[in-house]
């Protein structure tokens, strides 16, 4: 049964602990759709920042996976193979992560030295997508422990922070345009990281220039716009070019290879839409396909097609966005920012604004940022895209204020209660601050009991609900074990002479922005992490 509430909760401002550090080394991995990139630097010298980029090889090659899941063409017989292989998501990008972060280690190890590397604690900045709901964050981070990036180390704890992919995208274009651009103190500008999947977009207003601090001004937004939907329409352009069936018996590889250089790597990022020639694909020889033809010249009008579409949906997104400034702020952006690996394009370019790019650097920047170094833009407040609170109990249940199909009598309090309401720390479209936010609540036992179970809830509704309705769904379960002796708990005698035992105790609630940190709080002490476990189970389903 969820706890009942004592008394109304109200945001209770509280410091985070300083941290006790000699030396870091904050890396930054931006996971992304279509790559993945990682950035390092030492806390020492925050204006040295390096990229992993030496590969020997794939990270994991083709010959790793069987056939059936190498060719699978698309996301939905990709997760049809992750279910016949039991593998969840969660799996599959622990695998890859573990695998990123073995490489990253040594190639950051072979930069410093082994005796440095194991003298130094690490700080990990991982970057997503701005549009992921929380619950994928908390996934995210079920992932990363997987894969080991958390695993214990000589030096001390690792680190784990997140932060929204256009906000590490904003830090490494200023970085890289410092000096060069100016943007007025209670201004706004749109940063729109258009990547391989997804197209988000944050924008901020300018409360002072030096030192750089922003904050987040209306909600943000994004869409599955980005580089991969390119991709696959040039496939199917590309297909239409050869003979029946002949583009599915091309070699894996030749195919691979004739679209990482003339798709990838040339007319993807080249194409501005003013050509009036065509484009050249030479087909390798000796593909043994009959009618085959030697090249392939695909028409500037066929790469209009594949870009239109995706350009016209990115358009789309940042015209809303800044409706939505001059609804707020009577004033439109002066600043668009466009980053991101499909952000590189002229064609896009030609639909918006300036393009730079970097996402992992600005992670880098972000972390550096923690451990003493200036800042390059601090980031004062954020806004929420869902409302995030608990379920509770409300004693006594009020006609005016309450729903009877939620009255429901107490036989321990002798009066009716409001079951299954909701109690909210944060709600959609509030600015967001580090400060915790905690409510106090109390339950009542006649006997000794071993845990404490919590439910944390989320809901997307515009106005989130007094009650659990279809728009809440739960984020996870808090369980408190090895909680205070029955004992010393206060006594209190109910009307039936019954006695009873009470705990009080606070539920915490600290977010970033991105990503959410949770605690018990008994007698002002945060009850230590052993004693308190996370079940992620049931996330996203509605609450019972």
């Amino acid at each position: 049964m969820p706890p009942k509430r004592k008394a109304d909760a109200s945001p209770d401002a509280g410091r985070k602990p300083s941290i006790k550090c000699s030396t870091y080394i904050v890396i930054g991995i931006d996971f992304g759709t279509t790559y993945s990139g990682v950035s390092w630097a030492r806390d020492a010298k925050p204006d040295s920042l390096n990229m992993v980029s030496s590969f020997d090889g794939p990270i994991w090659t083709n010959d790793h996976l069987p056939d059936h899941f190498r060719h699978a063409p698309n996301l939905i017989e990709a997760q049809a193979q992750m279910k016949e292989m039991n593998n969840s998501p969660v799996d599959v990008i622990a695998d890859y992560l573990r695998l990123l972060w073995a490489h990253s280690l040594a190639q950051i190890t072979r930069a410093v030295t082994t005796i440095v590397m194991g003298k130094v604690r690490l700080k990990v900045v991982v970057t997503m997508p701005a549009i992921w709901p929380l619950y994928a964050h908390l996934r995210m981070k079920e992932a990363v422990t997987m894969a080991g990036i958390l695993d214990p180390r000589p030096a001390g704890e690792t680190l784990l922070s997140f932060m929204s992919e256009p906000e590490a995208a904003a830090l490494a274009a200023l970085a890289d345009v410092d000096g060069q651009i100016t943007i007025d103190e209670q201004s706004t500008f749109v940063v729109c990281d258009a990547g391989g999947g997804t197209v988000d977009l944050i924008t901020y207003k300018m409360i002072q220039n030096d030192p750089m601090i922003v904050e987040e001004c209306v909600r943000g937004d994004g869409n599955l716009c980005g580089a991969a939907v390119l991709d696959e329409r040039f496939e199917q352009i590309f297909r239409g070019y050869l003979p029946e069936n002949a583009y599915d018996q091309l070699d894996v590889n030749i195919l691979a290879r004739m679209l990482h250089i003339d798709w990838e790597d040339g007319m993807k990022t080249s194409f501005t839409g003013l050509e009036d020639s065509a484009y050249t694909i030479p087909i390798p020889s000796g593909c043994g396909i009959a009618g085959m033809p030697n090249t392939v010249n695909i028409t500037p009008d066929n790469v209009r097609e594949v870009y239109e579409p995706v350009a016209a949906s990115c358009a789309e997104l940042l015209s809303k966005q800044m409706q939505e400034v001059k609804k707020a702020h009577k004033q439109q952006p002066e600043t668009i920012i466009l980053v991101g690996g499909l952000g590189s394009s002229r064609f896009l370019r030609r639909y918006l604004e300036n393009a730079w790019t970097a996402v992992a650097r600005g992670a880098v920047i972000q972390g550096l940022s923690t451990t003493g170094a200036p800042p390059v833009m601090s980031i004062k407040s954020r806004i929420a895209r869902a409302s995030y609170g608990t379920t509770v109990n409300i004693i006594p249940w009020d006609a005016s204020m309450h729903d009877s199909r939620d009255r429901l009598w107490c036989p321990i309090q002798q009066n009716f209660l409001a079951v299954s309401q909701t109690q909210w720390f944060l709600r959609i479209g509030e600015q967001i601050s580090d400060e915790p936010c905690k409510a106090t609540f109390w339950q009542d036992f006649p006997e000794p009991d071993t845990e404490i179970k919590t439910e944390l809830v989320y809901s997307d509704a515009e106005v989130p609900p007094s009650r659990c309705d279809d728009s809440v769904k739960q984020l996870c379960e808090i369980k408190w074990e090895n909680i205070p002796g029955f004992n010393a708990l206060p006594v209190w005698t109910n009307t039936e002479g019954q006695e009873l035992r009470q705990l009080v105790y606070d539920l915490q609630m600290v977010s970033d922005g991105v990503s959410l940190d949770f605690a018990i709080v008994h007698k002002g002490k945060r009850v230590a992490s052993k004693n308190v476990s996370v079940d992620f189970e049931k996330v996203s389903q509605p609450v019972e």
